[in-house]
């Protein structure tokens, strides 16, 4: 790699030249074409392909492995397991200097423990990739299955399993700040404003999944091509496992077929391809399956914020405090460990708000689940989420708009260059101007009125606006100051005249589907002066450009740009210099003019190849430049959209989504659009449909696109974009990023106008078609019935000592629903049903309301004279007792009546003693169920996690809320004999691991006169129909530590008094 010896002085660029041109990418052409050059593509000679054996269980003692049928399977070469790793290879290191933070080591093949469903366990080489496959069936495992932990509350409960044993309490991480007298703030408050939003786990689900080949280098070294935004960080870490000299790994940076930060980080499978190639001396190859990608590369986000403002009457906020969790997974990543959200959220909550007093607490969680990384606006988004949530909360309560409290508490473009309270330093910008062009944009005050008569007709529409400050480009100081040993900070470009006389260019930042390629070649182009087409950027190669940082954190126009633009004027000066000896010419009188120097005045000139060809074909002119950006840069956006909710179906339709930004100079406005506009669909699916799911075993519910939804075309907006600039100070380009803005700035609007729309407070997202049902459809049990049949076919509806599944309930449904046709059961007739808590009566009060009819539930316990007067009465067209049951279940040959969508419609005529004390019959409509019901699951968070188990009747009103439960996706757990008794009750909840159960305070009263043996499992308790005394639920409370809640009385309110007996 030949280069000028002689010094050269950097002169900071004085005319943009092809910087701010709407440049067509230059890569598209091959990428499009099928000539780029992905993982997949990749087929050294006598490669062989690797298989990876992964846990089926979240948590367990792993006892052994039987490899020896896979090593006997037809064309495999080896199988290898942890005892093969030892000794030659190390455990992937996390190296942090944070005070108080923990990462424990990551093994690359488990060893005596597996911490997710997705670990790697073992390796199969084979021939083929299909023959690998078959292999790994073959593989006996006897793993010890043990509790997980899956959520964050799951993790930090008192008795809860640690995910490691060196993580105490399930914390790698916990951290307190506290900036002013936040007890002064909230003593001058006018008013108090709180709130709550979660931001579920997701995946990045790039296009490509990951991919990695290795081969020997025949010097003791290693080559490794893997679709990665980091490489040289990959071969830092190989050299390392493997303990070889820096210098025998290399790593190549395929095309990357989108990252998004998901390839941002050091995987164990890379290391171990490694390590495969050197021991077997061949090639090897890893594609991975989008089933493993979904279970084992890394997942993102997954966190809650609770936060407490105290506000002045006209919106200004004078404090704040907020905790953050963040479930990070069965390991931190390598190079970030568990710290990306933990930290980065709590730093940027206040947002581009002039917020002087500051308090926080942030937890980083253990859990038996995919470990956390990066993705686009890690730690930001769900910052944003927060501090966006917060505003419109200010503006409804206190009766203000929700632009004029962004207004009164922006950082002012005077204040300019500020420093935040959590020392973010805020180089340049105007976050009112912003707001003010988004607004102008979207003509607001017109919005506002068509969202007024959008109202008045009913229908449900909602304006929200996502304003946002964001972090870009750091370098050493920033991850120096979060205790990243593994990230270095710096970048290096290395720019190089070919003997063909083609300018070459090389970044530590390789490109990862986000138009890098064309950027680079046009800095570098405004650099030397020539057309960015004559700039061939490749693909990051370790052997060949210096070490630096890569691709994440929206570094490429900040870092890896300020070093090509550095690299390719010294280049420039050198081309200059040379021409001047070849010529014999002064520097000053050449000028580079397409593919040549030309003298000033003269028709005498060299070509770029004349110069470059030094008598042997190969390149003479080559310099090398890192930049280490002494801060970050900080651009900035408001997104406002519009969108209307169906209430029947609680689809969300975006009617209009604007964007005005700032993200400083604009290498190139087309690409810098592309990003805002890509940002905007991944923010619009976490905001909508996005959700990695855990079952309560940590067992992974949303494997495939099937389970887990991503935004299309059709869930897409058109966006209208406004560009500001306002060029960093920081950075001599004046670039600060445009990478990840897209995304922070949707969630938080998406999120604002859904919950403008519906009158929401707390935020938990995704805003899901079912969730927001919940909200906007009346009590219609049949509707989420079926939703679950078809999310969750399989999954326990009822447990009476064996299972009901979502799907079979709801067949029984039908059947049922044709057998009370068949006896002539029409809309408005009321039907009784008179059976014991069995599964067949949890089908029947969800089929006779499905088709319109009343249903009439008749307790078990009535007498004869009872009997009589409730049928003279309520005059049911039908009662339905055990011994129908069976005709009732044979399939009829008309289909049922189709349910009254109105909300006022009654459903059901219950029979209640109320507060009154007084038996009477109280018809409820599907709006009072919702609303009654609704509260009851609400209070006890009843989530598809959750196993119900009413201990009184479901024909009484505390057993007939259990019913709404099916709602939530919880199962309902049945007792097995008819005449409830504390050690009965009991044993049920043991053994269906019941975590709610349901009741009247006599059945507390007498399970608190047993000898206390209560299920772990339970975490909750909640009684009726009658007052609980203060002292048994205190007496309850500390003998079992299960907390317990009293509904009396809320079958009372709304309802009709019909008569008594």
């Amino acid at each position: 790699m030949p280069s000028m010896s002689k010094t050269l002085t950097f002169h900071p660029m004085a005319e943009p030249g092809p910087i701010g041109m709407r440049l067509r990418r230059l890569e598209d052409g091959r990428l499009l074409r099928g000539t780029a050059q992905f993982a997949d593509d990749l087929e050294p000679k006598g490669c062989l392909h690797v298989g990876l054996l992964r846990s089926p269980v979240a948590s367990g003692e792993l006892r052994g492995l039987d490899i020896s049928p896979a090593q006997a399977a037809p064309g495999v070469r080896a199988v290898f397991a942890a005892a093969d790793l030892d000794g030659t290879c190390l455990p992937l290191a996390v190296h942090l200097t944070t005070p108080g933070a923990v990462s424990p080591d990551r093994p690359i093949l488990a060893i005596d423990r597996v911490r997710f469903v997705g670990e790697m366990m073992a390796a199969v080489v084979a021939d083929t990739r299909y023959q690998a496959a078959d292999a790994l069936d073959l593989i006996q495992q006897e793993i010890d299955p043990a509790p997980a932990v899956v959520t964050f509350e799951d993790a930090m409960a008192e008795t809860a399993p640690l995910v490691h044993e060196a993580v105490a309490e399930n914390l790698y991480f916990l951290g307190h700040r506290a900036y002013g007298d936040l007890e002064e703030a909230f003593d001058h408050a006018d008013s108090v404003v709180e709130g709550e939003v979660t931001h579920p786990r997701v995946s990045a689900a790039p296009l490509e999944c990951r991919g990695v080949v290795a081969a020997p280098d025949g010097k003791g070294g290693v080559a490794v091509w893997t679709s990665t935004q980091i490489p040289h960080l990959v071969a830092d870490a190989i050299a390392e496992c493997l303990r070889l000299p820096a210098a025998a790994v290399r790593v190549v940076a395929t095309d990357v077929g989108g990252g998004f930060g998901l390839k941002a980080q050091v995987y164990p499978e890379e290391i171990l391809l490694a390590w495969i190639a050197i021991r077997l001396y061949v090639p090897v190859k890893l594609i991975e399956t989008r089933s493993e990608h979904m279970r084992a590369a890394s997942h993102a986000r997954d966190q809650n914020v609770k936060f407490s403002a105290a506000v002045r009457k006209d919106g200004r906020v004078l404090g704040l405090r907020a905790t953050i969790f963040s479930s990070v997974g069965a390991y931190g990543i390598r190079p970030f460990g568990p710290l990306l959200d933990p930290l980065g959220t709590p730093g940027l909550i206040t947002g581009p708000y002039d917020i002087r007093v500051y308090e926080y607490d942030t937890y980083a969680v253990a859990t038996n689940t995919c470990p956390e990384g990066p993705y686009r606006g890690v730690g930001m988004v769900t910052a944003v989420l927060a501090h966006e949530r917060l505003m419109d909360l200010i503006a409804a309560q206190l009766g203000l708009d929700p632009a004029d409290v962004r207004r009164v508490n922006f950082v002012a473009a005077a204040q300019m260059p500020y420093l935040s309270v959590t020392n973010h330093p805020y180089e340049s910008g105007d976050y009112s101007a912003a707001l003010e062009s988004a607004l102008t944009a979207f003509d607001y005050t017109a919005a506002r009125g068509e969202q007024a008569r959008a109202r008045g007709d009913g229908r449900l529409v909602g304006i929200g606006i996502g304003s946002y400050v964001e972090y870009t480009g750091a370098g050493s100081s920033t991850f120096q100051g979060r205790g990243m040993a593994d990230i270095p900070g710096t970048d290096t470009s290395r720019v190089w005249l070919a003997g063909d006389g083609s300018v070459h260019l090389q970044t530590t930042c390789p490109a990862i589907g986000q138009g890098a390629h064309t950027t680079f070649a046009q800095v570098a182009a405004a650099g030397i002066g020539i057309a960015p087409e004559n700039v061939v950027v490749e693909q990051t190669d370790t052997a060949t450009v210096g070490h630096g940082t890569g691709s994440f954190m929206s570094r490429g126009s900040v870092t890896a740009a300020t070093s090509t633009y550095r690299a390719a004027a010294l280049l420039r000066e050198a081309i200059l210099e040379a021409a001047s000896y070849r010529l014999d010419q002064p520097a000053e009188r050449l000028s580079i003019k397409g593919a040549a120097v030309l003298v000033d005045g003269e028709p005498a000139g060299l070509t770029l190849a004349q110069l470059a060809d030094g008598g042997d074909g190969q390149a003479v002119l080559d310099v090398s430049e890192t930049y280490d950006a002494g801060q970050a840069s900080h651009p900035y956006a408001t997104h406002l959209c519009m969108v209307e909710v169906d209430r029947e179906t609680g689809a969300v339709r975006i009617l209009r989504y604007v964007v005005a930004e700032d993200c400083g100079v604009l290498i190139n406005p087309t690409i810098v659009e592309g990003q805002v506009v890509g940002g905007v669909a991944q923010g619009v699916g976490a905001a909508l449909l996005e959700e990695i799911a855990y079952g309560a075993d940590g067992q992974l519910l949303s494997g495939t696109f099937l389970d887990y939804l991503i935004p299309s075309a059709g869930e897409t907006p058109a966006v209208e974009i406004t560009h500001l600039v306002t060029p960093s100070t920081v950075h001599e380009l004046g670039t600060k990023g445009a990478g990840e803005g897209g995304t922070i700035g949707a969630t938080a609007a998406m999120a604002n106008a859904i919950a403008d729309a519906l009158s929401l407070t707390d935020v938990s997202l995704p805003l899901t078609p079912d969730r927001i049902a919940q909200v906007t459809r009346p009590y219609d049990p049949m509707s989420y019935l079926e939703w679950n049949a078809l999310r969750r076919p399989h999954a326990t509806a009822v447990w009476d000592g064996g299972k009901i599944e979502f799907g079979e309930l709801l067949a029984h449904v039908r059947r049922f629903q044709r057998g009370l046709a068949v006896r002539g059961v029409k809309a408005g007739d009321v039907v009784g049903v008179q059976l014991p808590n069995v599964w067949q009566y949890v089908a029947l009060e969800l089929a006779i309301p499905g088709m319109g009819a009343v249903i009439l539930p008749m307790p078990m316990s009535l007498g004869e004279h009872e009997m009589r007067w409730l049928r003279e009465m309520t005059r049911p067209a039908l009662t339905v007792t055990a011994a129908d049951l069976e005709v009732l279940s044979d399939d009829g040959e008309p289909e049922p009546p189709t349910a009254d969508p109105d909300p006022d419609r009654i459903v059901e005529i219950a029979m209640t003693s109320g507060t009154t004390g007084m038996p009477k019959l109280a018809s409820l409509s599907a709006r009072l169920k919702q609303l009654t019901f609704e509260g009851f699951t609400r209070r006890l968070e009843i989530t598809e996690n959750d196993r119900v188990l009413p201990m009184t009747p479901l024909t009484q009103g505390i057993g007939g809320m259990c019913l709404y439960c099916l709602r939530a996706g919880a199962a309902l757990v049945m007792l097995r004999e008819p005449h409830w008794t504390p050690e009965h009750c009991l044993d049920v909840a043991a053994e269906a691991r019941a975590t709610v159960m349901v009741g009247v305070p006599t059945n507390v009263i007498r399970m608190l006169n047993q000898p206390p043996r209560i299920p772990e499992s339970l975490r909750a308790v909640a009684v009726a129909g009658a007052p609980l005394p203060p002292e048994i639920a205190e007496r309850w409370e500390t003998s079992t530590a299960v907390p317990i809640s009293s509904f009396y009385g809320s079958m009372d309110a709304g309802q009709l008094a019909v008569a008594s007996p």
